[in-house]
């Protein structure tokens, strides 16, 4: 059956809205770090629920080395905390010790970075990311990194610097070479291999895992990487504070588009890989599946990009989600509908593994395209929206940042975030009272290739 209903929940928590996506793809390689998540229904059987259970599950961490934790459901909390932060100064910079990285938005990459699960926003601009194969930060250093990502060899070391734009910037581990985390960059890249026609198959495409731990500097750093023919996707955790990492980013960057097209539509497809929060969903007594929790996400994308009015719509399907959860002894995966890896059926409806209803909700994405000639790497030829949740989610802080590689524009990739509350009760017949609320919070990155249309497939 389907389950989809939301705990009661106190005015604190209306008002605190949903916790951000927390970073679930701490271990393992490949596709089987970045599970996709996109689509959450809002009510399942009924939301008939008594509105005595006034608490949230937050999803607590288990610690556990993949990063991904079982959410505890205790109905005693007061609601779920806000999902986004904001900075009061631009944070360029710093003084305070620890991270003092200060990043340019014309040599730097556009990037989402979080704090907890909340979503940083800057004052002004959005974060920054620069990588490096030298250890030193510089616009020179970034093309360096990037040309050794998309080559076949890959760097051994790879060092990511952020600049979040938020008085928090000091508090970020300070940017270190991290080598390569070989066990985890030979696991099979399901991500890029799941389903003929949505993978990028060239020379240039492969996965790699960075890693670094420090006890003396409260550090345990995972680096992931995606690589494709012209353009890579990456996330970075610092998982030193427990599973649900303190600080993590997403960024992407390539060889960008140097001259765009000003008509015609293209068409993409491709891959998308997350991570999500859940709280203050009910767990029915004979469910062993605890739908508060961290999860990993990955599903379908599905983009088209209209150079003469400069949109991209689009809609991100989850196919699969995982967590932790210890009351089935492990790793749990649900498979969707739309999963198409040709290995597992879409899991069954049963009440031990309900179907919640969140499981079915797709991001959709909305954007404006910059026509620009002269790209750099955080100014590439890009766009810029907000996402949304389907299925009767109220949405906010949804940043979409996305840029197109290649020659004629054959791949595009790009970073979200978005967070949601399912609201309970709805509709005009009566006055409504006894507040529930299903928070939900996704995050990760998204590629896709030129299929059809105004591009070069």
């Amino acid at each position: 059956m389907w389950v989809g209903i939301m705990r009661g929940v106190s005015l604190i928590s209306l008002i605190a809205a949903c916790l951000s996506l927390a970073a679930c793809a701490g271990g393992g390689g490949g596709g089987n770090a970045l599970s996709l998540a996109t689509d959450l229904s809002v009510c399942g059987i009924s939301c008939d629920i008594s509105g005595s259970s006034s608490g949230s599950s937050s999803g607590s961490s288990s610690g556990s080395s993949s990063g991904s934790s079982s959410g505890s459901s205790s109905g005693s909390s007061s609601g779920s905390s806000s999902g986004s932060s904001s900075g009061s100064s631009s944070g360029t910079g710093s003084t305070g010790g620890g991270n003092v990285t200060a990043l340019s938005p014309t040599t730097a990459q556009r990037t989402i970075t979080l704090e907890t699960s909340v979503l940083l926003k800057p004052i002004t601009g959005t974060s920054l990311a620069s990588l490096s194969t030298s250890g030193t930060t510089s616009a020179a250093s970034n093309t360096v990194a990037t040309t050794a990502i998309l080559s076949p060899s890959k760097p051994s070391k790879l060092m990511a610097a952020f600049d979040t734009g938020t008085d928090s910037n000091s508090s970020w581990a300070t940017p270190v070479l991290m080598n390569e985390y070989v066990t985890g960059s030979n696991r099979v890249d399901q991500f890029n291999t799941l389903a003929s026609g949505q993978q990028n198959i060239g020379a240039g495409t492969g996965y790699r895992e960075y890693r670094a731990l420090s006890a003396s500097e409260n550090r345990d750093e995972l680096l992931q990487v995606w690589a494709y023919d012209d353009s890579y996707m990456l996330q970075y955790r610092n998982a030193a504070s427990g599973a649900e990492a303190k600080q993590q980013a997403w960024s992407f960057g390539g060889n960008a588009t140097t001259t765009m097209r000003t008509a015609g539509v293209a068409n993409y497809k491709g891959r998308f890989a997350a991570t999500a929060k859940t709280s203050n969903w009910y767990q029915p007594d004979s469910a062993d599946v605890n739908p508060n929790a961290l999860w990993q996400v990955q599903g379908d994308t599905t983009l088209a990009a209209d150079f003469g009015t400069a949109k991209v719509t689009g809609t991100l399907t989850p196919e699969t989600w995982t967590s932790f959860q210890e009351s089935v002894g492990g790793n749990y995966t649900w498979y969707t509908g739309a999963y198409s890896g040709g290995v597992a059926a879409p899991s069954a409806a049963t009440v031990a593994a309900p179907a919640y209803s969140f499981y079915n909700t797709t991001v959709g994405i909305d954007a404006n395209i910059a026509q620009v000639t002269t790209p750099t790497p955080g100014n590439t030829p890009n766009y810029t929206g907000e996402a949304t949740l389907s299925g009767g989610f109220v949405s906010g802080d949804n940043p979409v940042y996305g840029g197109f590689f290649g020659n004629d524009a054959s791949e595009t990739t790009g970073v979200f975030n978005v967070y949601g509350t399912m609201p309970q009760p709805i509709g005009g017949d009566d006055g409504i009272n006894g507040d529930r609320r299903g928070y939900l919070t996704i995050n990760g990155a998204f590629h896709a290739n030129c299929v059809s249309g105004a591009c070069t497939p």
